[in-house]
């Protein structure tokens, strides 16, 4: 079973010793987005192509691959 973006962030941010707190210092995304995309509150997030901009920033720092975050 693949698991989901919200299971990959944040067992990745685990690993890495991130919370969001730090991800939004490093990467400048507002920390309600990164809580939406770990929550799965997709309602909190805004239009899709910065959705996939965040995705793009935040994988390189998680040591994931950004296409693939993507897909998810």
């Amino acid at each position: 079973m693949e698991k989901s973006l919200q299971e990959i962030l944040k067992e990745q941010l685990a690993i890495k010793g991130f919370n969001v707190e730090r991800l939004t210092k490093i990467t400048g995304i507002p920390e309600r987005y990164i809580e939406g995309l770990i929550s799965g509150d997709y309602n909190k997030l805004p239009p899709t192509p910065y959705v996939r901009g965040y995705l793009m920033t935040i994988a390189p720092l998680l040591d994931l691959d950004a296409q693939k975050l993507w897909e998810e």
